[in-house]
């Protein structure tokens, strides 16, 4: 006997129509793709390698070919204005980090005028406030008793602080296309050597703070500070730290993992190696 339903034509034609509207309800819209060149940070996600409490949020990552257990440790949003300046960065510690009474839930808020950023510190029990005088470029003059200057392009040059020493910041070249860039200054004796290495064919994470300068386009993925002396370390110290990165389907940075190794050597025993720890942070942005 012919069914019901497919002897009808109505019925047939009402069966075919329902059909069709439920496949096309499961088809998703197409988002277009961010105007990157208008991309910045919304949110920050970070995790560090501290002995996890009890009730810490964890989660084991991988970088080098080796495993790390790294625990939650605070989530900050950023907003900014219309031009672009950031003006309120509001920073949730996770409960574990919480404890401590100096690191606690906080906000730090932004005000510009063309001289200098007022800065507001709010945390739940103070607030204070600080000024970061800005020069005719529109980039900080100085900070922490430390003066710096700027190329024309807004690349920081040098910085001289309280003692009348330079740090040069040679980190960049004309054309950007430098992978590897050393600095080196001497200051009681002893020569310190910071060398940057680069990924020229990743862009670098947007920079939330305009005006400490221009940055880097390109990504970093190597920094190794080191001494032949100091006080600490007589003999010398190498510190390095390296990035390995997981990229979003724009090629934006959506996790960074930083492993940081600290080498000296010691008068007993030779070469001493120290892991440094592990911090891993992971991005969302917004594209206005």
């Amino acid at each position: 006997m012919m069914n019901r339903i497919t002897a009808h034509p109505l019925a047939f034609l009402l069966l075919l129509t329902l059909a069709l509207s439920c496949k096309e309800q499961v088809q998703l819209p197409i988002e277009p793709a961010p105007n990157l060149a208008t991309c910045r940070i919304a949110k920050e996600v970070y995790w560090n390698g501290w002995r996890p409490g009890a009730n810490a949020k964890k989660e084991i990552v991988k970088a080098a070919g080796k495993s790390y257990e790294v625990m939650l440790a605070r989530e900050t949003t950023y907003s900014y204005d219309e031009q672009g300046r950031i003006v309120k960065e509001d920073h949730k510690m996770a409960p574990f980090e919480a404890r401590s009474t100096s690191v606690t839930n906080h906000t730090i808020s932004y005000t510009y005028t063309p001289q200098a950023v007022y800065v507001l510190y709010s945390y739940q029990t103070k607030t204070y406030g600080d000024t970061i005088p800005l020069n005719e470029q529109g980039w900080r003059s100085r900070e922490y008793e430390r003066l710096f200057s700027y190329d024309a392009q807004g690349y920081e040059i040098n910085s001289v602080d309280k003692t009348g020493r330079v740090l040069t910041q040679n980190f960049y070249d004309a054309s950007m296309n430098l992978t590897v860039v050393k600095d080196s200054y001497s200051w009681r004796g002893a020569t310190y050597t910071y060398t940057y290495a680069y990924d020229l064919t990743r862009p670098n994470i947007p920079n939330k703070y305009f005006f400490y300068g221009r940055i880097s386009p390109n990504l970093p993925v190597y920094f190794e500070f080191a001494n032949d002396s100091n006080l600490e370390f007589p003999l010398g110290e190498l510190v390095e730290l390296k990035s390995f990165y997981s990229f979003d389907q724009y090629n934006r940075v959506s996790r960074q993992i930083a492993v940081e190794t600290h080498k000296y050597p010691d008068p007993y025993y030779g070469q001493y190696m120290h892991s440094g720890g592990i911090g891993v942070t992971d991005y969302t942005y917004e594209c206005p």
